[in-house]
């Protein structure tokens, strides 16, 4: 194949053809290589073969086309064009290359690590052929979000915890739900829905609370807002003992009515009035 190289063996010939594998091991440098049919000590005269610089690969599409951080191992799938044999992906700059499960002229087959996959952000990922990258292709990969708090409030004070649904987006399973800096026990139902528990000592003080998701790697969504409310009650007090006057040391019977007229209901309070 090349003077100074070893021969290769045909694979297979007749009179008039021969065929060969040549090893890519001896296609690394682009250039012309004179070619000979040796015949024990006697070579024909050379014939011209070109070892040409491979296709830049092009990516024009990824399935799926993103994933929220922390998925796991996942499966990519690369449309395009100029996929080798050899072809890599390089996931990010500065990373090893990951190598294919399967391969065609036009896609290309990858398991990302999940290792790779705990920090958001969007990736530009690559086809690589030798020294030559493809053109980076978009593909995010993405915080959890919260969209909607079921219920978004609670009274203070109450007595039984609170089951709260989170809506959102790029949940996966391990996501945590955080109360302020508490993590809440938090059950896994989709990848755009999370149910979590308030415990009612959370609940003891009125005021604004930071409702968060995080993700196991780290990825965190910005805050929603669970408000807890001060008890909003309207009483009022009547007392009667149905006469204008009474003799002195005798008994008086009063009746007392207090009216709530809310919104909120009223336990365990007391309640204070003068009598003659």
């Amino acid at each position: 194949f090349l003077d100074g190289e070893t021969p290769l063996a045909p694979s297979n010939q007749t009179a008039t053809s021969l065929q060969v594998i040549i090893p890519a091991s001896r296609l690394v440098n682009q250039g012309t290589v004179q070619v000979k049919v040796r015949n024990g000590s006697t070579d024909s005269a050379p014939s011209p073969f070109q070892v040409v610089a491979p296709q830049a690969p092009a990516i024009t599409g990824v399935s799926p086309v993103s994933v929220p951080a922390s998925s796991g191992n996942t499966p990519l799938v690369l449309t395009g064009s100029g996929v080798l044999a050899t072809s890599v992906l390089v996931f990010r700059d500065g990373e090893p290359p990951i190598t294919p499960t399967s391969q065609t002229a036009t896609s290309i087959e990858v398991t990302v690590p999940a290792a790779r996959l705990t920090t958001p952000g969007t990736v530009q990922i690559k086809v690589r052929n030798g020294s030559t990258d493809s053109t980076g292709f978009p593909f995010p990969v993405l915080a959890p979000a919260i969209t909607n708090l079921t219920p978004n409030s609670a009274l203070a004070g109450s007595s039984n915890p609170v089951v709260v649904t989170v809506d959102g987006s790029s949940f996966v399973n391990g996501s945590q739900v955080l109360f302020g800096t508490d993590a809440l026990s938090t059950t896994f139902v989709s990848a755009s829905q999370l149910t979590a528990t308030i415990p009612a000592a959370l609940l003891a003080a009125g005021g604004q609370k930071a409702v968060t998701v995080r993700n196991p790697g780290g990825a965190t969504s910005a805050p929603a807002t669970f408000t807890v409310n001060q008890p909003q009650a309207n009483l009022s007090i009547t007392k009667t003992n149905g006469r204008t006057s009474s003799i002195q040391g005798s008994q008086v019977v009063y009746t007392i009515t207090v009216t709530n007229q809310g919104p909120d209901g009223v336990t365990g309070d007391t309640v204070s009035i003068n009598v003659p």
